[in-house]
């Protein structure tokens, strides 16, 4: 909850400093979090391999963390 708080404080003071709506400013934070979602559901849940790392500028590398593979058979 915090950091959603902390998320919506941010959004409207980048929306005032702008002079953009909320929605345009919100839309655009989390496309970067959108895309990397998608391009993580693509790989195949018991293949390490078909997972790559990927950089957002100024987020950082995300990464598909190892204990979150599935085990043959679950």
């Amino acid at each position: 909850m915090l950091i959603q708080n902390k998320t919506k404080r941010i959004i409207k003071r980048l929306a005032t400093k702008y002079n953009l709506s909320e929605a345009e400013i919100t839309k655009v934070v989390y496309s970067g979090i959108t895309l990397m979602k998608d391009k993580m559901k693509e790989g195949d849940g018991y293949n390490e391999e078909t997972y790559s790392n990927t950089r957002i500028k100024g987020w950082g590398i995300f990464a598909v963390r190892p204990h979150r593979f599935k085990k043959k058979g679950e």
